[in-house]
């Protein structure tokens, strides 16, 4: 196996995983994201995502991409 290096490595590309990676994207850290699945989760894995959450993640880029992933607001 090859030696990877990194300054930080996330572990989980869930809710969380996927913000911090993004809000880590021009800040020169080098990142790593690991998530053992292939597919989108089947469900929330977090309880509650607030409104100033959700502007952030609007903010940084990454809202709609989520969106369109399946991610539902409700």
């Amino acid at each position: 196996m090859d030696e990877v290096r990194t300054d930080i490595l996330i572990i989980g590309g869930g809710v969380a995983g996927s913000a911090m990676v993004a809000s880590l994207k021009n800040t020169g850290f080098s990142t790593i994201l690991v998530e053992p699945r292939t597919a989108g989760h089947d469900l929330a894995r977090g309880d509650v995502l607030y409104p100033s959450t959700l502007a952030i993640l609007d903010e940084w880029g990454v809202l709609q991409a989520m969106l369109a992933k399946g991610m539902k607001l409700s």
